[in-house]
């Protein structure tokens, strides 16, 4: 089996050592514009599409994980107490989306037994009530044992990004404490 080439290589270069790449040590001018050349590498992760984190299984891929929570949470409210444990971090996330599914949350926890239609309506006057009603329209396939694992899943990977975010930030600090150096190894060990 063949292994393909990166450009460049000396092995992907036809004699003479002329190719898309100046040979090492060469300078290349683009006429009027003076940007560096885009390195092999850099081309390649330019071609590569988008990665994300997996999302889970029966919901729809273009949609973001928030949006995918807080769909379940408006179809199947009695979800919410499923997200008691998660919530201090998640509500901790920057993300969009993630002060109105913690909104969303809150209000369902404080009212056990609120139904979609009875949730809907007491965000009637909020600026995302459209959105809201739209969302509750979504069909979700699948049994409640299925959902509820989406939503577990959901949970988690908005836990998991909290973290990370958490943990970045601790990273970029100049100087941390005992305590902020003691959060960042718990946080640090939470990870595996």
């Amino acid at each position: 089996m063949k292994v393909p080439q990166l450009p460049g290589s000396p092995a992907a270069r036809p004699p003479g050592g002329r190719g898309p790449f100046p040979a090492p040590g060469v300078r290349q001018h683009d006429g009027p514009s003076r940007r560096r050349p885009r390195t092999a590498a850099e081309r390649i992760l330019g071609e590569l599409p988008a990665l994300s984190a997996p999302r889970p299984s029966g919901l729809d891929h273009r949609r973001s994980l928030v949006r995918s929570a807080i769909s379940l949470l408006l179809n199947r409210p009695a979800l919410a107490p499923l997200a008691e444990e998660a919530l201090p971090w998640i509500e901790r996330l920057e993300q969009p989306g993630i002060p109105l599914f913690v909104e969303l949350l809150r209000h369902t926890l404080a009212r056990p037994g609120i139904g979609t239609g009875a949730l809907l309506e007491a965000f009637a006057g909020h600026p995302q009530a459209e959105a809201l009603a739209r969302l509750a329209l979504v069909d979700l396939p699948g049994e409640n044992q299925g959902l509820e694992a989406e939503f577990r899943g959901c949970l988690a990977q908005l836990r998991r990004q909290a973290v990370e975010q958490r943990i970045a930030w601790l990273k970029s600090r100049p100087v941390l404490d005992e305590g902020l150096k003691s959060e960042l190894r718990r946080l640090l060990s939470m990870r595996g």
